[in-house]
């Protein structure tokens, strides 16, 4: 496992390494990027998943006061942001 410094991140991002976007420099840690969560999840709603049948699941729309995750569920989300690298 290889961590990125913030500088190391800058650089990939200015070299075309790694894309973020949008890239935002106030979001870049000592050794990370914090990604922003977008406002929408996918639960499952059966309790145990079979691959081999439909998934049946639900859309939930995170208001502005947060939501609460509930353990023992699955939860998809997506970013605000776009991320791509070949490394």
């Amino acid at each position: 496992i290889h961590m990125l410094t913030a500088q190391a991140i800058t650089s990939a991002i200015e070299q075309g390494d790694i894309i973020i976007k949008p890239f935002n420099p106030e979001r870049l840690g000592p050794n990370s990027y914090d990604l922003a969560l977008h406002n929408e999840l996918v639960v499952y709603k059966a309790q145990v998943l079979d691959m081999m049948q439909p998934l049946e699941t639900e859309r939930i729309s995170i208001p502005e006061a947060g939501y609460l995750l509930h353990p023992g569920k699955i939860y998809l989300g997506r970013t605000q942001e776009w991320t791509a690298t070949d490394r």
